[in-house]
């Protein structure tokens, strides 16, 4: 996703729960791959993020840890 639709998807209530380069796979530069949330609840709590390597891709994953806590 282009920084400019980025900035489109995480109005408010959408914040961003991960960064990390991932494209390209062999040597990432730029980040192409986002997670958001959109939380009104306030239930859903980013425990961090990583990026892994996808052996069938031409970029890597990034995977973000969520904690959801629901009463």
């Amino acid at each position: 996703m282009p920084s400019t639709v980025l900035l489109l998807a995480s109005r408010q209530g959408w914040p961003e729960t991960g960064h990390g380069r991932t494209f390209p796979d062999s040597a990432p530069t730029q980040q192409l791959d986002h997670g958001l949330r959109n939380d009104p609840a306030g239930v859903v709590r980013p425990l961090g993020s990583r990026v892994a390597a996808a052996p069938v891709s031409e970029h890597r994953a990034l995977v973000v840890e969520l904690d959801i806590t629901t009463s």
